[in-house]
Formats: structure tokens, C-alpha cells, sequence
């Protein structure tokens, strides 16, 4: 299906038996297709060919010989932290070992870094090869010669608090008044208009791969998510000169499942309600298809994409770099705004797809909004990529 994952990169040395061992382990496991296996020389050359700024951990790491160095959602794990990255993809009972974390993680980088000094001379060396040739075929075509061109590398950042894919976004935009909008705005930002109309945006994708503060949701992972949302922007000054950001903010979204609804109200004051989710995809010979389906009490709605071909990229300043390039959200509270940040690569658009409707599409949201959500004014499809979202902060207001 179009909207599935990435898996997790693990980045092993090939030359350790130790890190042999910790390949054939995961590949036996009945979630190794949640892995790909890379050498660690790998990375480097793509690193050379592809540098990213602010990843000279990483570097170092790759000078010290570190055993292993793990990718997961664009984001670049090391030491002690992609051990845990890794276990948190194994499910019950492996991730129990994650109550460990309760430890500082200084202890535990402490011990995995004596154990990478010290793995030649405990548990020998290996010739690269001899992984290929113990492994039986089904499990060889998850070990991967080099990185794919297309890998997502974030730089490094101590605050990123959600981890998670956003694949397959079906984006419908409707062009409302200002004045709708005005109770749902936060202070400190300004409605940010597409030329001179006013657009929202109910956007349906799968929230995939999820995990908060680098572990994995054991059970709620991969969900569904329908939002209403709209444009906002405001400037700020970095190192002495203005900077526009441009953001969004939500009317009301619909998950599946009520824990991740009530951890979001709770964490970002936003407006999560839930809802019954399904997708059914298919394709043939002429094209694909793939539908969003959600049940809002006694209300059913969906929303279909019809489509073929590869994605591409958009122009600058197109009506789609408006749409995808906002990378703050905001959330009104008392005598504050909560804003974040939403870290992802440039998304690709099927340039041809044709999204239909069928139910009433403003049923979850405001009265005030559902003359206006009837014809859209411009429909997108987007591929997607990984995702982060980091802790968020307080713009402090007095009164």
C-alpha cells in the first residue's frame, strides 16, 4: 500500500560478532519486517554524499566504530538510545525491558559505550559476508547494501517529543470569512491568507510508526486522523532579524481511540474527539485507489483518492507550498498560546488525483463552518514522510 511505513533503519558494523548476532536475533522475530539492516559504512557514504547539518555526534560515532546507530522516522539515534529505539519495536514481552529507562540514560550510554569499546575482544570478529550466508532467503531481503537516496535525516535535537510518519494526506481546502475564525484564534499570530482568500483545510491521513519521547505506543502506533484546520502566521526576531512563521491551527480533530484523544487535549490543549476509522485501498491495472472512512456518531463520511503515477515535487509559491509548508502548530490557552514546531521534508503530490466526498464532511465541526464546507476550492494528495514534533513552548500574554 502506498501509505506504509518506513522501517527503522538499523546501522551495524559488520565486522563485530556481536552486532552479527544482534541482526540474526531481530530477524527471527515475527516483527522483523518493521527493520532494515544497513552497514554502518553505508552511512557514512551517504552522510559524505548527502551531509546533514548538525550530525557530528553522529560522525564521531561513526569514527569510534560505534556497534550500532539506528534511524527511525528521520530521526538519528545512538548509543543507549537506539538499543531502546530498537526494543521498542518488538512488542510484548521484549519492550518491558524499556522500564529500564527509568534509569538515567547517562548510565545506560555509559554501559553501552564500555561494551563497544571492549565487543572485539569479548565476542570476536566477523567477516561482513558470513551475515549474508547464515541467513536463510526470506530474511536476506531485509539486509540493505546502502541507504536509500530518499532517506529523511533530521538534524539532532534534544526536545522532539512525537516521532511518528504521516503517510498518504488527503487535503481538501474551503475558502470561509475571516470572522469564523476569530474565536478559535490564538493571540500573538494573524490569519495568513492564500492570496486574498481565507482557507481551511480538512486533511485525512495515517498517523503511522508513532512513538512519544522516543518510544514506540505499544498498542497505538498506527492510527487514522481527520482534522480541521486553518493558516495562521506570526514574525519573530532570530539573531537580530525578522523571521516569518507560518502555522496552523486546529478546529477539531478525529482519532480512533480515546487514549490518544485524551492525551492530546491534555498535552496540547487541542480539541480531540473520536471517531470510527477504516481505509480500504486498491489498485489496478489503470490505477489506485484508496479511501478514508470515519463514523461520527450517527454520521458516516469518506473520502476517496483516485490516482496514478509517481508523486512530485511542487513549485515555490504555489498554492501546494501554502497548503504543506506551515511548520508551527498553535493552541489557544489562558493568557497564553502554546506553539510547536512540526519538522518534515518537502512533500511530493500525485499531480493527478482526483479526491471525492461522500457524507457530510462538516457534521464533527462547528455549526458555523458547514455552509462553507460544501464545493472545495482546491483539493492536494500528498505522499508524506516521517515527522517530528517538539515540546512545545509558551507565548505568555498578561491579563
Amino acid at each position: 500500500m502506498i501509505n506504509l511505513p518506513t522501517p527503522l533503519v538499523l546501522c551495524y558494523d559488520g565486522h563485530c560478532a556481536s552486532c552479527h548476532f544482534v541482526v540474526r536475533f531481530l530477524m527471527r522475530r515475527s516483527r522483523r519486517d518493521r527493520f532494515r539492516f544497513v552497514p554502518l559504512s553505508a552511512l557514512e557514504t551517504h552522510l559524505s554524499e548527502n551531509p546533514v547539518e548538525g550530525l557530528q555526534a553522529i560522525t564521531a560515532e561513526l569514527t569510534a566504530r560505534s556497534s550500532l546507530i539506528v534511524i527511525k522516522n528521520g530521526s538519528v539515534f545512538i548509543r543507549a538510545s537506539a538499543v531502546f529505539s530498537v526494543i521498542s519495536e518488538l512488542g510484548i514481552p521484549w519492550n518491558l525491558i524499556l522500564i529500564a529507562r527509568i534509569l538515567p540514560l547517562r548510565l545506560w550510554n555509559a554501559i553501552y559505550t564500555l561494551y563497544a569499546q571492549n565487543r572485539f575482544r569479548l565476542f570476536g570478529a566477523a567477516a561482513p559476508e558470513q551475515l549474508c550466508d547464515r541467513l536463510p532467503t526470506e530474511q536476506a531481503q531485509y539486509l540493505l547494501p546502502t541507504l536509500s537516496p530518499k532517506t529523511t535525516l533530521f538534524s539532532p535535537s534534544s526536545r522532539v517529543f512525537i516521532s511518528a510518519q504521516w503517510r498518504a494526506l488527503m487535503i481538501l481546502n474551503y475558502v470561509v470569512p475571516p470572522e469564523i475564525l476569530t474565536p478559535y484564534l490564538p493571540e500573538g499570530v494573524t490569519l495568513d491568507y492564500w492570496q486574498e482568500d481565507c482557507l481551511v483545510s480538512v486533511v485525512a491521513f495515517s498517523f503511522l510508526s508513532t512513538s512519544f519521547s522516543m518510544m514506540r505506543l505499544p498498542f497505538y502506533s498506527d492510527f487514522l486522523e481527520v482534522n480541521l484546520r486553518f493558516y495562521v502566521k506570526k514574525t519573530v526576531i532570530e539573531d537580530g532579524k525578522p523571521v516569518l512563521r507560518r502555522g496552523v491551527v486546529f478546529v477539531k480533530e478525529l482519532v480512533p481511540h480515546v487514549l490518544i484523544a485524551k492525551t492530546a487535549n491534555l498535552l496540547y490543549n487541542e480539541n480531540y474527539e473520536t471517531a470510527q476509522m477504516s481505509q480500504h485501498y486498491r489498485k489496478d491495472e489503470a490505477q489506485e485507489s484508496l479511501e478514508y472512512h470515519w463514523q461520527y456518531g450517527r454520521d458516516a463520511c469518506s473520502i476517496t483518492a483516485d490516482f496514478s503515477g509517481d508523486p512530485i515535487p511542487f513549485s515555490p509559491g504555489s498554492l501546494e507550498d501554502f497548503i504543506t509548508e506551515h511548520y508551527y502548530g498553535y493552541a489557544k490557552q489562558k493568557r497564553r498560546t502554546q506553539e510547536y514546531q512540526v519538522d518534515h521534508p518537502q512533500w511530493r503530490l500525485w499531480p493527478n488525483a482526483r479526491l471525492t466526498v461522500s457524507g457530510d464532511i462538516a457534521k464533527p465541526y462547528p455549526a458555523a463552518f458547514s455552509p462553507y464546507l460544501q464545493a472545495p476550492h482546491s483539493t492536494l494528495f500528498a505522499e508524506g514522510s516521517p515527522v517530528r514534533v517538539l515540546y512545545p513552548s509558551y507565548l505568555k500574554f498578561s491579563g
